[in-house]
């Protein structure tokens, strides 16, 4: 009985699945290490994000507020003036004058 292991076609066959497992193995370890890379990249660059998505909420909640207060700040301003009109300096300091009843005589 002859062994096949020695047969010209069987090594052939072997070697080109084994070069076949190198080939695959160095792809395999260039595409872990290109992946390793996007995640250090990512795991970089997410801290950074939220931060900067946390600081524009800030900005955006401030500006929000901002105009909220100047609205706030002009309708008091325009209250102040329209009770100012109301209230001169010498009716501030009198007391209210206590008026009779005149009757009407008509005739």
């Amino acid at each position: 009985m002859k062994c096949l292991a020695n047969s010209p076609p069987l090594q052939r066959s072997v070697m080109e699945v084994s070069e076949g497992f190198a080939n695959r193995k160095t792809e395999l370890e260039a595409r872990i290490s290109e992946l390793e890379s996007q995640r250090a990249t990512a795991v970089s660059e997410i801290p950074v994000l939220r931060e900067k998505l946390e600081t524009l909420k800030l900005e955006r909640t401030a500006n929000v507020l901002e105009g909220e207060v100047a609205s706030l700040q002009s309708e008091k301003s325009a209250l102040e003036q329209e009770i100012a009109a109301y209230v001169t300096p010498e009716t501030a300091t009198e007391a209210p004058a206590q008026t009779e009843a005149v009757p009407v005589v008509t005739a």
